[in-house]
Protein backbone atom coordinates (compact mmCIF):
# COMPACT_ATOMS: atom_id res chain seq x y z
CA UNK A 1 0.00 0.00 0.00
CA UNK A 2 2.78 2.60 0.85
CA UNK A 3 4.48 1.53 -2.35
CA UNK A 4 1.17 2.65 -4.42
CA UNK A 5 1.02 5.74 -2.78
CA UNK A 6 4.29 6.55 -3.30
CA UNK A 7 3.62 6.04 -7.27
CA UNK A 8 1.16 8.17 -6.79
CA UNK A 9 2.94 11.25 -5.37
CA UNK A 10 5.34 10.50 -8.55
CA UNK A 11 3.15 10.44 -10.66
CA UNK A 12 0.68 13.26 -9.66
CA UNK A 13 3.72 15.73 -9.59
CA UNK A 14 4.83 14.85 -12.97
CA UNK A 15 4.57 17.55 -16.16
CA UNK A 16 4.10 16.24 -19.46
CA UNK A 17 6.01 18.51 -22.25
CA UNK A 18 5.31 18.39 -25.78
CA UNK A 19 6.14 14.80 -27.54
CA UNK A 20 6.90 11.76 -25.16
CA UNK A 21 8.80 13.86 -22.66
CA UNK A 22 7.76 13.96 -18.83
CA UNK A 23 9.29 16.18 -16.05
CA UNK A 24 8.96 15.60 -12.38
CA UNK A 25 9.10 19.62 -11.18
CA UNK A 26 9.21 18.85 -7.84
CA UNK A 27 12.62 17.04 -8.27
CA UNK A 28 14.43 20.64 -9.42
CA UNK A 29 15.99 23.04 -8.33
CA UNK A 30 14.09 26.42 -8.20
CA UNK A 31 16.62 27.49 -10.78
CA UNK A 32 17.47 24.65 -12.70
CA UNK A 33 19.91 23.88 -15.37
CA UNK A 34 18.06 22.12 -18.12
CA UNK A 35 19.95 21.18 -21.32
CA UNK A 36 17.41 20.08 -24.49
CA UNK A 37 19.81 18.13 -26.75
CA UNK A 38 18.01 17.88 -29.71
CA UNK A 39 15.86 21.11 -29.20
CA UNK A 40 14.52 20.96 -32.74
CA UNK A 41 12.50 24.49 -32.94
CA UNK A 42 12.50 24.35 -29.65
CA UNK A 43 9.11 23.30 -28.62
CA UNK A 44 10.37 21.81 -25.13
CA UNK A 45 12.19 24.11 -24.25
CA UNK A 46 9.75 26.59 -25.05
CA UNK A 47 7.35 24.45 -22.68
CA UNK A 48 9.74 24.28 -19.62
CA UNK A 49 10.66 28.11 -19.84
CA UNK A 50 7.22 28.75 -19.50
CA UNK A 51 7.16 26.46 -17.00
CA UNK A 52 9.86 27.46 -15.22
CA UNK A 53 10.91 31.04 -15.97
CA UNK A 54 13.45 31.10 -13.56
CA UNK A 55 15.81 28.11 -15.90
CA UNK A 56 18.57 28.37 -17.32
CA UNK A 57 17.95 26.05 -20.62
CA UNK A 58 20.99 25.54 -23.45
CA UNK A 59 19.13 23.98 -26.47
CA UNK A 60 21.50 21.94 -28.49
CA UNK A 61 20.47 21.76 -32.07
CA UNK A 62 22.40 21.02 -35.26
CA UNK A 63 19.82 20.93 -37.74
CA UNK A 64 20.52 24.37 -40.04
CA UNK A 65 16.71 24.88 -40.74
CA UNK A 66 15.62 24.18 -37.14
CA UNK A 67 17.74 26.69 -35.93
CA UNK A 68 16.25 29.37 -37.35
CA UNK A 69 12.93 28.94 -35.45
CA UNK A 70 15.28 27.37 -32.44
CA UNK A 71 16.75 31.36 -32.46
CA UNK A 72 12.84 32.63 -32.08
CA UNK A 73 12.52 31.19 -28.69
CA UNK A 74 12.83 33.80 -25.78
CA UNK A 75 15.23 33.20 -22.47
CA UNK A 76 16.88 29.91 -23.26
CA UNK A 77 21.04 30.02 -24.98
CA UNK A 78 20.67 28.16 -28.47
CA UNK A 79 23.95 25.84 -28.87
CA UNK A 80 24.36 25.24 -32.95
CA UNK A 81 26.14 21.80 -32.75
CA UNK A 82 25.67 17.93 -32.51
CA UNK A 83 25.55 16.16 -28.91
CA UNK A 84 28.58 13.59 -28.98
CA UNK A 85 30.37 11.60 -26.90
CA UNK A 86 33.48 12.23 -28.04
CA UNK A 87 34.40 16.04 -29.20
CA UNK A 88 35.09 15.17 -33.53
CA UNK A 89 33.92 15.99 -36.77
CA UNK A 90 30.68 14.24 -37.79
CA UNK A 91 28.34 15.03 -40.92
CA UNK A 92 24.53 15.89 -40.39
CA UNK A 93 22.63 14.53 -42.71
CA UNK A 94 18.70 16.09 -42.78
CA UNK A 95 16.28 13.13 -43.17
CA UNK A 96 13.04 14.51 -43.93
CA UNK A 97 10.04 16.07 -42.16
CA UNK A 98 8.49 19.51 -40.67
CA UNK A 99 10.29 20.36 -38.82
CA UNK A 100 13.51 18.77 -39.92
CA UNK A 101 14.81 15.65 -38.25
CA UNK A 102 18.41 13.89 -39.31
CA UNK A 103 20.97 11.65 -38.06
CA UNK A 104 25.15 12.13 -37.89
CA UNK A 105 26.86 10.64 -40.18
CA UNK A 106 30.79 9.91 -40.27
CA UNK A 107 30.48 10.28 -44.26
CA UNK A 108 27.33 11.89 -45.56
CA UNK A 109 25.42 15.43 -45.17
CA UNK A 110 27.44 18.17 -44.07
CA UNK A 111 29.96 18.88 -40.94
CA UNK A 112 28.61 19.99 -38.33
CA UNK A 113 30.30 21.51 -34.69
CA UNK A 114 30.02 19.19 -31.86
CA UNK A 115 29.66 19.52 -27.99
CA UNK A 116 29.79 16.83 -25.24
CA UNK A 117 28.17 17.27 -21.86
CA UNK A 118 31.47 17.86 -19.98
CA UNK A 119 31.30 21.77 -20.99
CA UNK A 120 28.49 22.22 -18.37
CA UNK A 121 29.21 22.75 -14.82
CA UNK A 122 26.34 21.19 -13.72
CA UNK A 123 22.93 19.66 -15.64
CA UNK A 124 19.69 19.44 -13.42
CA UNK A 125 17.54 17.81 -16.10
CA UNK A 126 18.83 16.40 -18.98
CA UNK A 127 16.58 15.79 -22.29
CA UNK A 128 17.96 14.13 -25.06
CA UNK A 129 16.51 13.21 -28.28
CA UNK A 130 19.40 12.59 -30.92
CA UNK A 131 18.13 10.31 -33.24
CA UNK A 132 20.29 7.13 -32.23
CA UNK A 133 23.57 9.22 -30.86
CA UNK A 134 22.34 8.79 -27.35
CA UNK A 135 24.43 5.53 -27.22
CA UNK A 136 27.92 7.46 -28.05
CA UNK A 137 27.21 9.91 -25.23
CA UNK A 138 26.60 7.16 -22.69
CA UNK A 139 29.25 5.25 -24.14
CA UNK A 140 31.60 7.88 -23.19
CA UNK A 141 30.38 9.57 -20.08
CA UNK A 142 33.12 9.75 -17.76
CA UNK A 143 32.21 9.16 -14.12
CA UNK A 144 32.75 13.30 -13.43
CA UNK A 145 30.55 14.62 -15.82
CA UNK A 146 28.20 11.79 -14.95
CA UNK A 147 28.41 13.31 -11.26
CA UNK A 148 27.23 17.20 -12.92
CA UNK A 149 24.06 15.50 -13.51
CA UNK A 150 20.84 15.38 -11.34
Amino acid sequence: MICQLRIIQIYQNMTSLKGNHIINLALLPKKPIIVDAGACIGEVSKHLKKLIPASKIFAIEPDKENLKKLREVKGIKVIAAALVGTKREVKYKPVSGKPKWGKLSETEGYIVNTVTLDMFKKIDYLKMDIEGAEKDVFNNLTQETADKID
